[in-house]
């Protein structure tokens, strides 16, 4: 850490012998020791609650992924129940489509209704009083008296002359 050799504490002891004496060097030794094992601790300390930090930034990190995860894969659900109910109601449509060109007026089964269709035979149904009362209307309208029709006797104009022909 310190890059200090054998010669060099060699000379620091020497120096901390004439200087200290033989009686409190000891004592300063072992105080010197307690500060650098604190200083140790305490670096280690620091070093502990830092990596604690940096593991639980990954981990709030990897719960916010896992939550962006869970939105992208609750969307994608929605998306694929809403999917389903299209080709449900395509493939109704298809089997009407098909029934109507073969000519077969067959009911349609329970399994073929879906919960939509039903809405929409019910929305049908209340319209068709109002289709009546309109249809009422229409057939008086048709008693009304109708402009002459045109004369078939008269001469026609889009009869080609001789000269417009091709030669």
């Amino acid at each position: 850490m310190f890059d200090i050799g054998f010669a060099e504490l060699l000379m620091i002891a020497v120096l901390g012998l004439l200087i200290l004496g033989p009686e409190r060097l000891p004592k300063a030794i072992r105080t010197v020791s307690l500060w650098l094992g604190r200083l140790r601790r305490s670096f280690n300390d620091i070093r502990q609650d830092i990596e604690r930090e940096v593991g639980a930034d990954e981990i709030r990190q990897q719960l916010h992924n896992e939550s962006i995860m869970a939105s992208l894969q609750e969307g994608k659900d929605k998306l694929d129940r809403d999917l389903r109910k299209s080709q449900q109601k395509l493939k109704s449509m298809e089997r009407d489509f098909e029934r109507e060109i073969t000519g077969e007026s067959a009911p349609a089964t329970e399994a073929d209704i879906t919960p939509d269709d039903a809405l929409d035979t019910a929305q049908s149904e209340q319209s068709q009083p109002e289709r009546a009362e309109s249809s009422d209307l229409t057939d008086d309208s048709e008693n009304r008296i109708q402009p002459p029709a045109s004369d078939d006797s008269a001469p026609a104009t889009d009869k080609k002359s001789d000269n417009d022909k091709p030669q």
